[in-house]
Formats: structure tokens, sequence, C-alpha cells
């Protein structure tokens, strides 16, 4: 799919469930509340890109590009974000299930004092 399909689709309200979008260049893409869920966003671009409350489950986003983004609220459980990188990213509010944020080298995580202490609250309650 073309950007220009993509971003048709999601402003329609159309499913991209399982879509394949693998090295899309959707960056600074308006895709909050976009249903995502099982879709393959490996290696893709979503620098600055907004996905508040997006439907992320299952997504395969390895290696993904989402410096800047918004996720507040976003439903990643399940989703696979190995190697993505998330520096500087709004994470208030996502969900990343029971499995949590993974162990060491899972994600490459450039975070702000402020967006640490809150993974860290996420990690303790939890616990």
């Amino acid at each position: 799919m073309t950007r220009a399909e993509i971003l048709a689709a999601v402003k329609a309200g159309k499913s991209l469930a399982g879509a394949n979008l693998c090295g899309a260049n959707l960056r600074g893409a308006d895709l909050s509340e976009a249903d995502l869920c099982w879709a393959d966003l490996r290696g893709a671009d979503l620098r600055g890109a907004d996905l508040r409350e997006a439907n992320l489950r299952g997504a395969d986003l390895r290696g993904a590009d989402l410096r800047e983004a918004n996720l507040c609220g976003a439903n990643l459980r399940g989703a696979n974000l190995s190697k993505a990188i998330l520096c500087g990213a709004t994470i208030d509010g996502m969900d990343v299930g029971d499995d949590g944020l993974g162990g060491p080298g899972r994600y490459v995580w450039c975070l702000t004092g402020e967006e640490q202490d809150l993974i860290e609250a996420h990690r303790e309650g939890e616990r």
C-alpha cells in the first residue's frame, strides 16, 4: 500500500488489521485510533506519527522508528517491538499487557528521566 492509500483508509475508519506495511513511510502521519492489529510494520518510519489510542495489538514493529511518536493510550499487547527505536516517544497510558516491556536489548529506548520514571512505576505496579 502507498502512504496515500494507508492514510485514506485510516481517515475513512477502515481497518488495516493484518496489513503488510513493512518499511512504510508514515512519518508524521495521523494514525490516531487506527486499527493496525497484527499489521506488519517491520522497519516502518513512524517518526512523529500520531498513534494515540491506536490498536497495535500483535503488530510486528521490529526495527520500526517511532522517535517522537505519540503512543498515548495505544494498545501494544502482544506487539513485537524488538529493536524498535522509541527515542522521545510519548508513552503515557500505553498498554503493553502482561508481557511488560521485555528484557534488556529487546527495545532501543531513549527516554527522558520522566519517561523512565513512568516505565518503572508501571513495572512496580505489576509486581
